[in-house]
């Protein structure tokens, strides 16, 4: 038997208990899970950091590449 496919709103709580939406989290019925960023949180140039690992400190755009890549 297949995995059921599932999908999931990935949101960060701030400690002002802002919330930011940071991307979607999908599992397909082959049970293959990938991770979207959603496109306001690439946009905002204030976005909270999500990981050090998608995080170039001296070059926004390639932070935004690394964020919005699917390869992962």
């Amino acid at each position: 038997m297949s995995p059921k496919a599932a999908i999931l709103g990935v949101h960060l709580l701030g400690p002002d208990q802002e919330v930011t939406r940071l991307g979607t989290l999908t599992r397909d019925a082959e049970a293959a899970t990938a991770f979207v960023v959603d496109e306001a949180y690439l946009r905002d140039p204030h976005r909270p950091l999500l990981s050090l690992s998608w995080f170039l400190p001296d070059d926004d755009v390639q932070t935004k590449a690394r964020l919005a890549a699917r390869g992962d």
